[in-house]
């Protein structure tokens, strides 16, 4: 299998000013005046250095980066951090390059091995563009309008560089690889990390900060919908199928302008600023599919749950990463989905499978089945509506992380969808997204990701996974305390499908469990069934992250709703203010009252 493999040339501009740093090896070198204070009088430039450090993570990795801007003193906060940045854009061009080294080294590597330098290269790619987009944001005149893109791509950049390292996780055989990258992807991270924590003390915009709103119309409702779905989109999830008037047709019999969905993808115009309809008739379409970076504001809008069916069976145990395996994978901005089923079919002895990856900002999902058991498809074009269909990874129980979906398409929506699979069935990457009345199905970590994500009047299903092992709805996978990102089930129900029913008392069934050290997942208002354990939750290994996650249940009903028996975690609380509650809704947690508003999609901004 051929792997292409795209060179990073970008450079960061900002109003046609390169902001450029000076680079010694080993590090920065501040310049001399700097190195000449005492502690008792620091300078101004290294007292400001201090200032913009105080709260980061890691405060020797930021004054060693300030320290080398020059009339630091003088310097606008936004474009401290804008410099900060660019500097950051130089580790991961570093990165890239030195994996795309090892790449080429075809005697060298194996097709597993290949595949996770792959995945390295395409997301340290996307990291520049993010990195780009934020120092755009950051040179703006006034950038506090723009703080919660800032937050998110910035959040995102952090998760891509985990995601690179995450590959080699079912790579025996690259142990030698991992040590070779480790190092600078673990500093671009800190870097990016340090960035965040300096972002997080611009001022938001005057009358914002009281309210804690980050625009104007925040938390707001139109006609059904969050304020920021436009008119355009609110009709194209509104409308019967019959009804749309869509730009392409896929269709198995071949009365459409294309016979499968990746050749529709491939012939929509690249970075749009129009919806683009692509509507895929009924019938079982067996492929994986992604939704290029380029390809933003497409919508797939299907014929219903179970009657268009996107298919696939890739998995970890047959050679390919959990990031890979996804049967639709969404990165580009905007996509909305509709009325369809996505399946990763592998099984659950095929560990990670997923069925979704999105890593799409601004992403809603509605009506639609996600089935799996690890893992599913990946959608990565800003903007995708995804409606009325199904997507599958097929790969079964045995074959572990197999996925049906992954998005990271910022303001990606899917509505009435179905996203089957076993273990890791739904990745939600990374960026914005929602889901509305869409059913999942899956074993092992059904949704897991890093994405500020809203799952909302959707239907979680857990099937009868292999013998001896537990079911886990989440695991979420926030590495960093500032990021803005978290999973939040709102309005739903959690409960056994039909193959899992009868043998119900065999297995223990959870709500979540930590992958990472910063976790954050809310369950809010939904219905929980009797096949939920007592304790609630589940440990990822031992101790970790029990006194780090954030996990939250408010206003749940249903007999798996009790939380007397739960877990006394530091970090697991039981919500009882709705202010706090309000924090993980569509309006506050992913600014849906903003991008929402043209999708067309019902939807709650607040609290039921």
């Amino acid at each position: 299998m051929a792997i292409p493999v795209t060179k990073p040339s970008k450079l960061l501009f900002a109003g046609g000013i390169l902001i450029s740093f000076v680079l010694v090896a080993g590090g920065i070198k501040p310049p001399a005046e700097t190195r000449r204070h005492t502690e008792a009088t620091p300078d101004p430039h290294t007292a400001a250095a201090a200032g913009h450090c105080a709260g980061t993570l890691f405060p020797s990795l930021c004054l060693s980066t300030l320290l080398s801007i020059p009339e630091l003193a003088k310097t606008p906060l936004p474009a401290v951090i804008a410099a900060a940045v660019n500097h950051t854009a130089d580790s991961v061009r570093s990165s890239y390059h030195n994996c795309s080294v090892i790449f080429h080294r075809p005697s060298f590597l194996d097709f597993r091995q290949r595949i996770a330098l792959s995945d390295c290269l395409d997301l340290l790619d996307v990291s520049l563009d993010f990195l780009h987009l934020a120092v755009s944001d950051l040179c703006l005149s006034n950038p506090s309008t723009r703080l919660a893109e800032l937050f998110t791509i910035l959040s995102a950049a952090i998760t891509d560089q985990f995601t690179c390292l995450d590959g080699f996780a079912f790579v025996p055989e690259a142990e030698s690889i991992r040590p070779q990258i480790e190092h600078a992807l673990v500093h671009t991270y800190r870097l990016v990390s340090n960035a965040l924590a300096m972002a997080k003390k611009i001022p938001p915009p005057p009358g914002v900060g009281a309210k804690g709103e980050p625009f104007e119309g925040y938390g707001k409702m139109k006609g059904g919908f969050p304020a920021w779905v436009s008119r355009k989109d609110r009709r194209l999830l509104a409308a019967a199928p019959g009804g749309l008037k869509a730009d392409l047709v896929v269709a198995t019999d071949g009365s459409g302008n294309f016979t499968t969905v990746g050749a529709a993808v491939a012939a929509a115009p690249n970075n749009s600023a129009a919806r683009f309809v692509i509507y895929i008739k009924a019938g079982a379409y067996f492929e994986n599919v992604e939704v290029g970076t380029n390809k933003i504001n497409l919508m797939f809008v299907g014929d219903g749950i179970g009657n268009t069916v996107i298919k696939a069976n890739r998995n970890v145990v047959d050679g390919w990463t959990t990031f890979r395996s996804a049967t639709v994978a969404v990165v580009g901005n905007g996509f909305i989905g509709r009325d369809l089923t996505i399946e990763n079919s592998a099984g659950p002895s095929k560990h990670q499978l997923f069925a979704l990856r999105t890593g799409a900002d601004l992403s809603a999902f509605y009506r639609c089945s996600f089935v799996g058991y690890q893992e599913h498809p990946s959608v990565v074009g800003n903007g995708f509506i995804g409606r009325d269909l199904t997507i599958e990874n097929s790969a079964g129980p045995s074959k572990h992380q197999a996925v049906a979906l992954r998005t990271g398409a910022d303001l990606s929506a899917f509505y009435r969808c179905s996203f089957v699979g076993y273990q890791d069935t739904l990745y939600v990457h990374s960026l914005r997204q929602f889901y509305r009345e869409c059913d999942i199905y899956g074993t092992i970590d059904i949704v897991f990701g890093d994405s500020p994500v809203v799952l909302q009047s959707c239907n979680f299903y857990a099937r009868k996974p292999n013998p001896s092992q537990k079911n886990v709805f989440t695991a979420q996978g926030r590495e960093d305390p500032n990021q803005n990102t978290g999973i939040s089930i709102q309005s739903s129900k959690i409960a056994a499908a039909a193959d899992l029913v009868p043998v119900l008392s065999q297995f223990q069934t959870y709500l979540g469990r930590p992958w990472k050290k910063y976790s954050r997942t809310v369950i809010l208002q939904s219905f929980l069934d009797s096949l939920i354990d007592p304790a609630g939750w589940l440990e990822w290994n031992g101790s970790f992250a029990l006194d780090t996650l954030f996990y939250g249940e408010y206003q749940n009903r249903g007999p798996g709703a009790n939380t007397t028996a739960r877990v006394k975690w530091p970090g697991y609380r039981v919500i009882t203010s709705a202010a706090e509650a309000m924090k993980f809704t569509v309006g506050d947690f992913i600014q849906g009252d903003q991008w929402l508003k043209g999708y067309g999609i019902p939807y709650t901004s607040g609290l039921s």
